[in-house]
């Protein structure tokens, strides 16, 4: 909860600077950056979560899991490939199968 508060105020602060037209000190963006990643890290796991009950509602075996579909992520970038790789771990820990694709896109199944 308090990184939560913490992440929404240092948003706020970012945007501040923006509209000035100014620049935050690179120790305060670093921050900011730390927190939208782990913003992004829980937005993100939810769709993954959301996306496999939705396949198991409809009576599927195995959810298609394609990363370019979620808001802000992207695979590509080097933060994000290091999430993609948590969630897979976790997924896998939990007994699932996930099986890449292609660069963005995962199956898992159970």
């Amino acid at each position: 909860m308090n990184a939560e508060i913490v992440a929404r105020l240092e948003h706020s602060l970012a945007n501040d600077f923006a509209a000035e037209g100014s620049l935050p000190s690179a120790e305060e963006l670093k921050s900011i950056s730390t927190y939208a990643i782990e913003d992004l890290k829980a937005e993100t796991w939810k769709a993954v979560t959301q996306e496999i009950m939705k396949a198991a509602k409809l009576g599927f075996s195995e959810a298609w899991i394609c990363y370019d579909d979620f808001d802000g992520f992207n695979v590509e970038r080097p933060e994000h490939e290091v999430l993609a790789k948590e969630f897979e771990a976790e997924l896998r820990k939990m007994g699932y199968k996930v099986k890449e694709d292609d660069l963005a896109q995962r199956v898992v199944s159970w």
